[in-house]
């Protein structure tokens, strides 16, 4: 065998080597995947979050220009009444 390929197999043996340790090393490739897993987790909340705001900016430009939806929004969200109103409150 000449030396260069000398070299390409131990060059080979050493990374087969470091890529064992890699893998049962708890800070390696099992960490690698782990953060794998949070990362998608985060993203599938990032995107849960992202269209709940979407949702929160529609109601919000429906409730600036529209009195009714704002009188919808305080009587069903807040539970508020006009003065004149009287209000019952039935229970099973």
């Amino acid at each position: 065998m000449n030396r260069n390929l000398k070299l390409a197999l131990a060059a080979g043996g050493v990374a087969v080597v470091l890529a064992g340790f890699s893998a049962a090393d708890a800070r390696g490739l099992r960490k690698y995947r782990r953060l794998q897993g949070d990362i998608a987790e985060l993203e599938g909340k990032q995107r849960t979050l992202s269209a709940e705001n979407e949702a929160l900016r529609r109601e919000i430009a429906a409730l600036s220009g529209d009195t009714r939806a704002l009188e919808r929004a305080a009587r069903e969200d807040l539970g508020l009444v006009r003065s004149s109103e009287v209000v019952y409150t039935f229970e099973r």
